[in-house]
Parts: structure tokens; sequence; C-alpha cells
């Protein structure tokens, strides 16, 4: 018996130590890979290629000097990936406001710790960061932490003084001359930016795949407040081609604006039922090229939701290989967008014996996507709207029959802050083996050719791109 019991605590003492060596190994192949080392600030090259963006011009290369004498809490990262979003579309078209081009894009990014300043950064439970260690950033910083939204209100995501890397950091700026976004060999992290190391098993591409949309939908999925039970819909699964939307919509107007007058003076009934028609025209026409906001927003909605307990999740989106994506994301129901609108409530209606959804997420970016929200709800639901990231234009609500009445809670979602960027990946850690975000990923381009990458997403070609700026082979 002795002998069988000292036998057996010898196997297990030989199974840790197997273990804890092969994490070491595993460990020290990814340092490898990467070319980490905890000498390589010793090796940090001059200067750093990285792509500058100007609105509506050709996104260049230019080289930056390699920062030196860093302030206490800064960091160069070696950037490993980065993504292209429909953010990107809209920061190259100049849709958003408060942009101080030219900039360096790529608010999300994954790399390792090349260099940093001797009082080293630390993660929040105290351990330091270290050079080498593979890490991602929360794109949003500098919230000043004394406001109202930061202080009463608890909403830092609205607090006025906040920065995005990729987005309101100029290439020349109060940092100096320096690229701060992932499109870049080599990022600048200001002092105060929130790490986080990539948990064992999760590797970057995996993460990246994920990328701003992850954080965004995880908020969302907060903001919907789904119950065990629940039934979800998620309005759009894919990238988006708002262009066209606003098009369509500009040129109506234009018209209406410019015969109005002689069409009222002739024959103002005339004029009345062929405003109506050319407005039901048109309303169908968007309902028909809707599809997903600025990134997979609305595919890890459905991936949340249904991770969340939710009976049954419905997806409604204009292709039907985005609907396919949503199944194995976890939806449980596809509707396609060129069913009669009629008929989708109808569908809805039928999957949750008459009542209508509990939550409706709407990530599609089209605001007429909004009022087809309030038609799926249920009576005493809830909208949440996160799709409309740009000012798009209006759309027409009746307060009474769509709010009021119906006794719904209407929610909108802005940014994300930390504690959905940490629980994001941490659920992502646990879980891609089971969810295919990597799948999502349809192009890797470098910095050469990263204006066919923008081109791809702006034409809805792929669902998900990213940036390779070193070209290290994953």
């Amino acid at each position: 018996m002795a002998l069988n019991l000292l036998s057996s605590q010898r196997f297990v003492f030989i199974r840790i130590l197997l273990s804890a060596c092969h994490k070491n190994y595993m460990n020290l192949r990814i340092n490898q890979r990467f070319n980490a080392s905890t000498s390589v600030s010793n090796i940090l090259p001059k200067h750093i290629n990285a792509a500058v963006m100007r609105i509506n011009q050709p996104i260049t290369v230019e080289q930056f000097d390699m920062p030196t004498n860093l302030p206490d809490g800064a960091i160069i990262l070696k950037t490993i990936l980065s993504e292209i979003c429909g953010t990107d579309v809209h920061l190259h078209a100049g849709k958003l406001a408060g942009v101080p081009y030219p900039i360096t894009p790529g608010h999300v990014a994954v790399g390792y710790i090349a260099a940093m300043s001797r009082n080293a950064a630390v993660d929040i439970n105290g351990q330091p960061f270290r050079e080498g260690d593979i890490v991602t950033f929360l794109d949003v910083n500098e919230t000043c932490g004394a406001c109202h939204y930061c202080l009463v209100s608890k909403q830092s995501t609205r607090c006025s003084k906040r920065k995005v890397y990729g987005i309101t950091y100029p290439n020349e700026g109060p940092h100096g001359r320096k690229p701060i976004g992932g499109w870049s060999e080599y990022i600048y992290l200001t002092p105060g930016t929130k790490l986080i190391r990539l948990p064992d098993g999760l590797d970057p591409l995996t993460y990246i795949s994920g990328g701003c949309g992850l954080n965004t939908a995880l908020h969302a999925v907060d903001r919907a407040d789904i119950n065990l039970g629940d039934t979800v819909v998620v309005l759009g699964a894919g990238p988006s081609q708002y262009f066209e939307f606003f098009d369509m919509k500009k040129m109506f107007f234009d018209w209406e604006g410019g015969i109005r007058d002689q069409l009222v003076e002739l024959n103002p009934n005339m004029y009345n039922k062929l405003k109506k028609i050319l407005l039901e025209v048109w309303f169908t026409y968007i309902l028909c090229i809707w599809t997903l906001s600025h990134s997979p927003v609305g595919q890890s909605c459905v991936a949340f939701a249904s991770i969340s307990g939710a009976a049954a999740v419905i997806v409604v989106d204009g292709e039907q290989t985005r609907l396919d994506f949503a199944r194995r994301m976890g939806a449980s129901h596809t509707i396609l967008l060129s069913t009669p609108e009629v008929q989708r409530i109808e569908q809805v209606k039928t999957i949750t014996g008459g009542n209508g959804a509990d939550v409706v997420i709407e990530a599609s970016g089209a605001p007429v996507a909004v009022r087809s929200g309030f038609e799926l709800v249920r009576d005493g639901g809830r909208l949440v709207v996160v799709g409309q990231y740009t000012d798009l234009g209006d759309v027409l609500i009746n307060p009474h029959v769509h709010i009021n009445k119906k006794h719904v809670s209407v929610l909108g979602c802005w940014g994300s802050d930390f504690s959905h960027f940490y629980r994001a990946i941490a659920v992502m850690s646990k879980k891609h083996l089971q969810i295919p975000w990597k799948s999502m990923i349809g192009g890797s381009y470098n910095l050469q050719n990263i204006n066919d990458g923008l081109q791809a997403i702006k034409e809805r070609t792929i669902v998900k791109a990213v940036v390779n700026p070193n070209n290290i082979q994953l």
C-alpha cells in the first residue's frame, strides 16, 4: 500500500513538473517567434515606418524617428497585428468630427513590449509589465478622472478629455512627432495607457479577429441586460454600405426640394401622392441595403447573447453568407433582409409566441434599422442602438406608437471602457475554440498594400482585415 501511494505521489509530481516545463517551453517559443527579449531595447531601429492618413487621399507610408528618453510610464510596442475596420473607412472619408489629421490609424493592436521607461507600468493585479510581454491596450486613453462623467455618472466613454489611439492622436502634437496608432512598425504608448497581457492560449491572430468590435459588442450586450431565456434580435452581421444609403437619401431630397413648389402650385394632391410613393420606394431601397455597421460588432453580439443564456438569437442581414456565419457564432434563427418587412415581423412574432423580441440590438449603421427595431421588440422590451457611430441622417419615429405606448426602453451604446476590454479578453480566452472569431478574417495586409485592405472593407468584400506592419509569419 505504501509503495503504491509513493508511486502515485511520484506520478503526480512528474506530471506537474512536465506541465511546468511545457508552459515554459511554449512561452519561450512565442517570444522567439516574435523576436522578443529583455535586451530588445538595445537593438531598436533608429526609424519607424508608419501609415499616415489624410482625408480622401491614398494612405502613405512615412518615416518617424524612434522615440528616445521615454517619459515615466511610456512604452514602445512592436506591432504584431492591428486591424482595418469600418471606423477607418469613416475616418478616411472625413466623417468623424474632431480628428486632427494627419494621423496613423489603428485603434486596436497587439504587440510585444520593445522598450519602456524606468518606472514600469503594472497590470490591475500590481504585476509589472516587462520587455518581451505580448500585450494589447485599451484604445481609449487619457480620460481625466475628475469630471462629472468620470466621477459621478461613471460613464468615462463620455469624458470630454478622452483620446483614442488611431483616431484623435495627431502625428504631430503634444507628444511630439510620433506614430500613435497600430498601422505602424512600432507604436508609441503614452503614459497611463491601460495594458493587458494576452492570456495563455490566446494567440495574437485570434485576438485581433475580434478587434474593437469585441469590446463594443460586450458593452452593447451589457446594456441589453439579457436574462436567461430571453429572445434577442440582432440587426446586421457584416460591413455596411452607408455611402449608397446617404447618396440615395440626398438624391430624393434634392429632387423633392427642386420641384415641390411647382407641383404644389399645379396640383397639390398629385404632389402628395407622388411624394408618398417615392418615400415608400426610398424606404424599401434603404431597407434592402443596410447590413452591418462599422466592424463585425453584430457577429460578436450574437456570440455574447448566445453565451449569456438567450433562448433564441435571431439575426437579420442582407447577405446569406453572413447569416450562415452568424449560425456558427450562435444564432438560432436567421432572416434575409430581402424578406418584406411585414413577413420579417411575422417571423419574429412566430418565434416569440406572438410577442416580439425581449431585446433588439441594432448593429447595422443604417438609421432606418432603428425604426425596424421598434417594430420587432415586444411591449416593455429593450432596444439597444450601437450601430450609429456617425451621423447618417434622420428617420421617422412616432413617439406614441413606438416608445410610449409600447413602454420600450431605448438605450444608446457609445464606445467601451476598461471593464469591457478586460472582460471581452477573458471571455475570448475561454471561448475562442468554440466561437469562430478567427474565421471572420478575410485578408492580411502590410504597410505597402494597406490601401487595398481599406478598399476591401469599404466595398464589403471581406468582413475583417488585419494589418501586419512587420510582415511577421503567423
